[in-house]
């Protein structure tokens, strides 16, 4: 119940005030990653309700020689998602401009800056030069959100609504809001694209052809 206890804080009076109320509804338990995550996620922002389904759950892991340590886990949740499975579902779900959410849970202490540099080299990675040039002053923005200290099981939520904003949260802090659908785009593709440092495959698993 850890996890349902978590979104219920992430929407709590003055941590918070931007959602008016989360709901996570239901359970289901990923066999890779051996954790339980909400079926579905809703919330309420600038009068506007959303509901969200899991699509799919990866786990990242550090990996030296073999021993492995896992470093976060991602649960995916989409508005409305798509039929389809795979790769065709990934690009579906890049080219779609309904409402989507990541939960990245921390699975190790980052000191002040590593946790942020570990993203940058992620987008680095996964994202082109002329790509991240373009959103360079928001994705500085970004990337100094996560630069704090960030402890084992710490959360970060983050959203990319319909009209195109990025919304960061994690308990204790205000949420960010970045209005940047190009940034928002950049963010998915780290984790969806075909560079991603996870098993993108894995945060799509829950769809079906239909």
């Amino acid at each position: 119940m850890r996890f349902l206890f978590r979104v219920f804080l992430f929407a709590g009076g003055a941590i918070f005030s931007a959602f008016t109320h989360v709901h996570a509804q239901g359970k289901s338990t990923e066999a890779t990653l051996g954790q339980a995550f909400p079926q579905q996620i809703s919330f309420s922002y600038e009068g506007k309700d959303y509901l969200l389904k899991k699509t799919g759950a990866s786990e990242l892991k550090h990996v030296r020689g073999d021993r492995s340590r896992s470093i976060l886990t991602l649960t995916h949740y989409m508005q409305n998602p798509p039929a389809g499975t795979g790769v065709s579902a990934i690009e579906s779900i890049l080219k779609s401009s309904a409402a989507k959410q990541l939960i990245m849970q921390i699975k190790k202490d980052f000191d002040v800056g590593k946790f942020s540099a570990r993203l940058d080299m992620f987008f680095n990675q996964a994202i082109s030069q002329a790509e991240l040039q373009k959103v360079q002053q928001n994705y500085k923005v970004l990337l100094a959100y996560f630069s704090d200290a960030v402890n084992e099981d710490d959360e970060f939520v983050v959203r990319w609504l319909p009209d195109g904003k990025l919304i960061i949260s994690t308990s204790g802090r205000q949420d960010k809001v970045i209005n940047d659908s190009a940034l928002a785009l950049v963010f998915w593709k780290v984790w969806l694209g075909e560079l991603s440092p996870v098993n993108r495959t894995e945060l799509v698993s829950l769809l079906t052809s239909r």
